[in-house]
């Protein structure tokens, strides 16, 4: 699912840049480390693999798309200072964020995000609720879509593992994750 929406993300952008206009960008909100490490890889593999146009104007950028994360390491000045290009740069189409870190204090997004994505469920209602808020608040002029993906049923190895062949590595990448998230949130 991810995969889509980023090709459609950056399909949006390339026309958004030949109208003269700033594109739509897009928040995934995640909590555990190494599902933010694998989800940054997939979300800078998937953008900068998108076909970028030559700039039509604007920004006079042409650079490949990108996306930005934002977690608990970064001190207050680099989280601004990323939080400034996600919503200054055209290029970046993405901002992977923690939930905990920037489910709160947070303002801006609501200008230039109308889509989150919740990856994992934060441990209360209170921080999705808060996390939502970054981009549902005064300011938006679009209608805030939230995307919560969601498994059916107890963690399985099985299911990540779908699809992967036997000798590939990914699976065992998978596999250790979901050991490592389990047992975090145990």
């Amino acid at each position: 699912w991810l995969h889509a929406r980023l090709r459609t993300l950056a399909t949006a952008a390339a026309d958004a840049r030949q109208r003269g206009e700033r594109p739509r960008k897009l928040v995934v909100f995640a909590h555990h480390e190494r599902v933010m490490d694998l989800l940054e890889k997939t979300i800078g593999e998937r953008l900068a693999g998108a076909a970028t146009p030559a700039s039509g104007g604007g920004d006079g950028e042409s650079a490949p798309w990108h996306g930005v994360r934002i977690d608990g390491s970064h001190s207050g000045v680099a989280k601004n200072a990323l939080l400034d290009a996600f919503r200054d740069n055209d290029s970046c189409l993405a901002a992977l964020l923690s939930i905990k870190a920037c489910g709160t204090g947070v303002d801006g997004l609501q200008h230039t995000a109308d889509h989150a994505v919740f990856v994992e469920l934060p441990e209360t209602y209170a921080l999705a609720h808060q996390a939502a808020a970054r981009l549902h608040r005064s300011g938006q002029t679009q209608r805030v879509l939230l995307t919560w993906l969601l498994a059916c049923g107890p963690p399985r190895r099985g299911r990540l593992l779908a699809g992967a062949d036997a000798g590939d590595s990914g699976g065992d990448e998978a596999s250790a994750l979901l050991r490592e998230c389990s047992s975090a949130d145990a």
